[in-house]
């Protein structure tokens, strides 16, 4: 039955009003002469393009023409950078289409926190005259110098922006250095930036510099004649922030190229400690920090920087070096791990090779881990097969047979493949793994981490923490997109 017959046109037409589909109101079209009628004039309007722009707005008020009166019309046009409606708007009001206060509030919405338009700023500073005071100056010139638009902050200098003003504590010198754009930064100091002033923290252009790894920066800083401090109000030197940020790079240059850097074993350690190269470890050498027996010096959980060395499997000219300056492979940390231990726990054949040729006797020592073991038990458990024939071998040489706790046991191989972080557990100096770890909140500055094995042990520094002070961290294995926040990250 045709239904059409019986219902009026405009009942069809409603019903046709509540369909929101193409595919239905194509449909309906479909089924008979009337039904296309009624259905097609929907599908265009359902198609067509949603209305936006001053035409819609203008069409809304129920007006014939576009009123441009309004000033907000050319704000949106700076905002959205429509520099021809811009211009259209202005040739509409007349001679003088914006007075001083407009033409003020168009420069600085065309210089917006995130969004620069410069072609539009410019066209207004030059062409309608406008002006900014020098708060608004120092405004854009943040915002500029933080987009990185080196044209926008020219024209802003050029303008009377003051290069040494303060803007939310930071100069804009500073927040050059902090974004490491050479070409704004020398802009800067060519019209007359100071870049003496420490910032609120007590932090010199040189300690940001070295703190984000900028080595362009520091020296450029250096060449027009800045003297490094030793210390800031914090007492941290630029060395020591580049080694803690992992700059490794940044605290190269800073040991090579500045005599006032301050390198100690502190920092030595800290570097060994954040996983240094094998540069970074020969300059502090170079520079005497580990004369007169200092290179024994241990950190808070008794490491020496051949610990740490061993820990990294340096290579074994590194540990040699280490011996020849009156290291001594014997000290274990606070858990009575030596260096030999920390190496074989990881797998570090060529370093455990070197400790023993060394000194041969290290094949006999045991541990304080986990009630005592022994190195082939350590080497077995690190999936390191050569390393345990290495062992093997060295107890037959010195005529002794495998220890008590590898025996009747066959080989072991451990997840090492989950094992992956650079940085190692602070109790039995194995790498940290992928997954549930627990950290210390008071122990070495609440930056104390341990490996599920070791907190089922119940170690940390301070037996009395683990009840109110250990908490748990997730440690994932997402290079790339990791949001841990750790300072080393997955290799």
């Amino acid at each position: 039955m045709d239904i059409s017959r019986f219902l009026p046109n405009e009942v069809i037409g409603i019903i046709a009003d509540h369909l929101v589909s193409e595919v239905d109101l194509f449909h309906l079209g479909q089924t008979n002469r009337l039904f296309s009628q009624i259905a097609i004039p929907r599908l265009y309007r359902l198609a067509a393009k949603k209305p936006q722009g001053i035409l819609h707005m203008a069409s809304l008020q129920g007006q014939s023409g576009v009123s441009v009166d309004g000033f907000s019309l050319a704000f949106n046009a700076v905002r959205r950078n429509h520099i021809g409606v811009l211009d259209f708007i202005a040739q509409s009001r007349g001679e003088e289409p914006f007075n001083a206060r407009q033409l003020s509030i168009l420069a600085r919405a065309s210089c917006f926190y995130t969004t620069i338009h410069f072609n539009i700023l410019r066209h207004l500073l030059n062409d309608f005259g406008a002006s900014l005071d020098p708060q608004q100056l120092r405004e854009c010139l943040r915002n500029a110098i933080h987009t990185r638009n080196i044209e926008c902050v020219q024209l802003l200098l050029d303008k009377g922006a003051d290069p040494s003003s303060v803007t939310d504590g930071r100069t804009p010198l500073e927040l050059a250095v902090t974004r490491g754009n050479l070409d704004i930064i020398n802009m800067l100091l060519e019209h007359g930036a100071n870049m003496h002033n420490p910032s609120d923290g007590g932090l010199t252009l040189l300690h940001i510099a070295a703190q984000y790894g900028y080595v362009d920066v520091l020296k450029v800083l250096l060449n027009r004649g800045f003297d490094p401090p030793v210390t800031t109000a914090g007492v941290r030197t630029p060395l020591q922030l580049a080694i803690c940020n992992e700059r490794i790079a940044a605290a190269c240059f800073l040991i090579q190229k500045t005599t006032n850097h301050g390198a100690s074993m502190q920092t030595f350690l800290s570097a060994m400690h954040h996983g240094a190269a094998v540069t970074l470890a020969v300059l502090h050498l170079k520079a005497g920090v580990a004369r007169d027996g200092l290179i024994n010096t241990r950190d808070r959980v008794g490491r020496t920087v051949l610990f740490m060395a061993a820990r990294q499997g340096l290579k074994p000219r590194i540990v040699q070096e280490f011996v020849n300056r009156g290291a001594d492979p014997r000290i274990a940390d606070h858990f009575g791990t030596t260096p030999i231990f920390a190496a074989a726990r990881n797998g570090h054949i060529d370093v455990v090779r070197q400790l023993l040729v060394i000194e041969p006797g290290l094949i006999e020592s045991t541990d304080n881990l986990y009630g005592g073991h022994s190195l082939l038990y350590w080497a077995q458990r690190s999936g390191n097969r050569q390393l345990v024939d290495l062992l093997r071998e060295a107890l037959r040489r010195a005529g002794l047979e495998d220890p008590k706790d590898v025996l009747g046991q066959s080989y072991i191989r451990e997840d090492a493949h989950g094992r992956q972080w650079k940085r190692a557990c602070d109790v039995c100096a194995r790498r940290l793994p992928v997954g549930d770890i627990m950290k210390c909140e008071v122990c070495c500055g609440g930056h104390f981490f341990m490996c599920p094995e070791c907190y089922c042990h119940g170690k940390c520094l301070d037996e009395t923490h683990q009840v109110d002070d250990w908490t748990h961290c997730r440690a994932c294995g997402d290079r790339a997109n990791c949001g841990c926040n750790w300072v080393s990250n997955v290799e």
